[in-house]
């Protein structure tokens, strides 16, 4: 028997989105906790560094969140996450047409917008980043990778504690001796979402 003091506070929710997640538990059988973690990573990087909190006047909060769907193999983690951030996608798909549009018109100065990544490097996060100062969603399927992963693409390392930096709200550097590059990124937001198993964990 359940436990109702367990039960997730869906009541905090707007309506709209109870009657989705209703929708989407009935049609697909999707798990509505990780809906509701999921719809606060959604609403997360729609809100970005647009609030901020000060707390107490000692330290500024953003509202960037890091969600972890912990569930066994086929629990549906992945379906749930692809059903929740289908907004950001569709966001993305328009700002892309844009972005080709503008190319074709000979605009190159024009930076395409986008509410989520996936597969990505530090680096090239750095640049997505400064393109997009409202904040992003970084979205893995399955968390480990992200782990092991980490440092795949960077001789340097220190691909986690640059995402912890960005958690901590602090100001993130880019220097590239070999490109001559040097970007510094004043107020990052990057929110996370993935599934990750109970033994993985």
């Amino acid at each position: 028997m359940k436990n109702k003091n367990k039960e997730f506070p869906n009541s905090v929710f707007p309506q709209e989105v109870r009657d989705f997640v209703e929708k989407c538990s009935d049609s697909q059988g999707l798990c509505k906790d990780f809906m509701y973690s999921t719809y606060l990573s959604l609403a997360s990087v729609l809100i970005g560094n647009s609030l901020k909190i000060d707390i107490n006047n000692s330290w500024i909060e953003s509202p960037m969140v890091w969600v972890a769907l912990v569930g066994r193999s086929g629990i549906k983690k992945t379906p749930v996450i692809k059903a929740m951030i289908n907004p950001l996608q569709k966001l993305d798909v328009e700002s892309y047409k844009k972005y080709v549009e503008s190319l074709n018109n000979g605009n190159t100065e024009f930076k395409p917008k986008q509410s989520f990544v996936d597969d990505i490097t530090i680096e090239a996060l750095y640049d997505v980043l400064n393109n997009n100062p409202k904040g992003l969603l970084l979205k893995k399927d399955e968390l480990i990778t992200l782990i092991q992963d980490a440092d795949k693409y960077s001789k340097g390392g220190g691909t986690i504690e640059k995402l912890l930096s960005i958690f901590s709200n602090s100001p993130i550097t880019l220097n590239r001796k070999t490109s001559k590059r040097y970007l510094c990124i004043e107020n990052p937001f990057l929110s996370i979402i993935g599934g990750i198993q109970p033994k993985v964990l």
